[in-house]
């Protein structure tokens, strides 16, 4: 009874063996374009962003004064350096660069803004120079591009970049501005034109970005709360991704071993014992042992079989 049940879960799986190589080849297919989309998309999006980077970075420099953030606010440390772009119609501040970003603030900003204020915001970019901020939200971007087929992948990019912004936040915070200071500022940004962000380079505006979140977290909310990403969409992107380790790895396998679970079915070791008495069973159901079954004429017989 064990080997008929058990040539009975070979002839089972043998089937869905063949439904699964079947499927998966095609799921394969499709993921494969998906992905060479997505190296085009990433490859696109990284040339245009160093591109640009460079163009802006070359137009700011020309019309940009490099001063001692202690010229002009309440920062004391010498060390700290900002570009004051001469533009009187914009308010706004900004992080440029890969692996030496400078802080880059506008005439306008600065007129607006007194003294303590202005310290915010320098030590706020230079958080993101610290972290280096601009590379980081490039790399972000480029593997959104990459993974775009992924839903769960763009969103969590989008907490990454919210969590760039708290965590600046919280560095003037810790200078010794409070959190309603800090919010206060960011509202007071709101207030009149402003350029967020010049050029779709990672020029990484520090004033506007998330704004309401930002705000809702210096108040106490919890940004995790706030920027939780729907379950549906997770799920979606979780079943998507399965479908791509799984696909890969009966690829993979079928690859490997092409007879896969056909040789087992054909073979069926366990079911194997001396002198096959259920020989007649194995041939209902198409199978042969290839040691002494109809099939093996050219092999001497073997009492024990292979498995015994």
């Amino acid at each position: 009874m064990d080997n008929i049940l058990t040539i009975c879960l070979h002839q089972v799986l043998g089937v869905l063996y063949s439904i699964s190589d079947k499927s998966s080849k095609v799921i394969l297919v499709i993921f494969t374009i998906l992905f060479v989309v997505g190296l085009i998309r990433a490859f696109t999006y990284w040339v245009s962003t160093l591109r640009s980077t460079a163009i802006l970075k070359k137009d700011l420099d020309g019309i940009s004064i490099r001063t001692s953030a202690s010229e002009m606010s309440t920062i004391t440390d010498p060390e700290i350096f900002v570009n004051v772009v001469q533009d009187e119609k914009t308010v706004t501040a900004f992080t440029l660069g890969f692996l030496k970003p400078e802080i880059y603030l506008t005439s306008g900003l600065i007129q607006k803004f007194d003294p303590d204020e202005l310290a915010i915001v320098i030590h706020h970019e230079s958080g993101h120079c610290a972290r280096r901020d601009p590379l980081q939200s490039t790399i972000i971007d480029a593997l959104s591009e990459l993974l775009w087929f992924i839903p769960f992948v763009g969103k969590q990019s989008d907490r990454l970049k919210i969590a760039a912004e708290l965590a600046c936040d919280t560095v003037a915070v810790e200078n010794g501005y409070a959190r309603n200071i800090v919010a206060g500022l960011l509202l007071k940004v709101t207030e009149g034109p402003s350029m967020l962000n010049p050029t779709p380079t990672p020029a990484f505006s520090s004033i506007m970005d998330q704004l309401e979140i930002r705000v809702r977290s210096l108040l106490g909310e919890n940004p995790l709360a706030i920027t939780r990403i729907p379950l549906k969409l997770t799920l979606v992107s979780v079943l998507i991704a399965l479908s791509i380790v799984i696909s890969s790895s009966t690829a993979i396998a079928s690859h490997l071993d092409p007879g896969g679970l056909a040789t087992s079915i054909q073979t069926t070791s366990q079911a194997c014992a001396d002198g096959h008495p259920e020989i007649d069973i194995f041939q209902q159901f198409g199978i042969s042992c290839p040691h002494c079954g109809p099939d093996s004429s050219n092999e001497p017989s073997d009492p024990t079989c292979h498995l015994k």
